[in-house]
């Protein structure tokens, strides 16, 4: 943990260096100090080991297919770990950081004018449920960041990539579904009227507040489908006494930060 820490100061340093022009390209050494850094970690996160198991089972199988229906994970999942095969788990660890950091770094520098950059990268960094929790969720974190910047590509009306990086957001883990009524709405307010998209939303809010019983009937439907429930009940309800679903609640973290 002392590493993790000494890093995570090291790259906000580099990234501040860079905004007041003390060191040229410290923004992009702090992105390569993390991901490889990172990277080069063993052991470190709760799902680490799970992880490893889950790469040598699905490359222990001859084939995709066969992987992908005897194990049960996510096809692209299994995709990646049999692309990386021949470089081994330490690659996909490599491969999961790079592609995180540097959507994250190439949002925050699109977005954020110079002098402040380094705070974006602090925020993400310091905040436990984005950075240290991508250290152990490796599925959910880069489900969650491709979820992320889909959204943003629907907000600059590249819809045809959002949806791409969508499908393969949900290709990752399920839970992206979650992301399915904020990318519509943003795709429909640029189609209806943005005041009949509030108008709808206040009658619901209304409707819930007068009869709170539809939402019990709602998620009872969810959990008494068994197609539904199969493929998204774990992220809902808890999968044993000790542990609970994680999923859904992961990835409604990656929308409320793009503000």
């Amino acid at each position: 943990m002392y590493f993790v820490i000494f890093i995570v100061l090291i790259t906000i340093f580099f990234a501040y260096a860079d905004d007041r022009k003390l060191i040229k390209n410290g923004y992009w050494i702090s992105f390569w100090i993390l991901t490889i850094s990172m990277s080069l970690r063993f052991g470190y996160g709760n799902d680490y080991f799970s992880y490893m198991e889950i790469f040598k089972k699905v490359n222990s199988y001859p084939n995709f297919y066969s992987a992908y229906y005897n194990l049960g994970v996510e096809p692209g999942w299994v995709l990646l770990s049999r692309l990386l095969k021949p470089f081994g788990f330490q690659m996909q660890i490599f491969i999961v950081g790079f592609l995180i950091y540097f959507i994250y770094y190439t949002l925050i520098d699109r977005y954020v004018t110079r002098p402040y950059r380094w705070i974006g990268i602090a925020l993400f960094l310091l905040n436990a449920k984005l950075f240290l929790l991508n250290l152990s969720m490796l599925r959910q974190g880069l489900a969650g960041t491709f979820l992320f910047y889909s959204i943003i590509l629907s907000i600059e009306n590249k819809n045809i990539k959002s949806v791409i990086l969508f499908l393969l957001a949900i290709s990752v883990h399920t839970s992206a579904f979650i992301g399915v009524p904020f990318i519509m709405a943003i795709i429909l307010q640029k189609i209806i009227k943005p005041e009949y998209l509030i108008y709808v939303s206040v009658l619901i809010a209304i409707g819930l507040f007068i009869k709170p019983e539809i939402g019990d009937y709602f998620f009872t439907f969810l959990l008494d489908s068994n197609e539904i429930s199969g493929m998204y009940g774990q992220y809902i309800v808890s999968q044993n006494e000790s542990s609970s679903g994680t999923g859904i609640g992961v990835m409604i973290q990656y929308i409320a930060i793009i503000p």
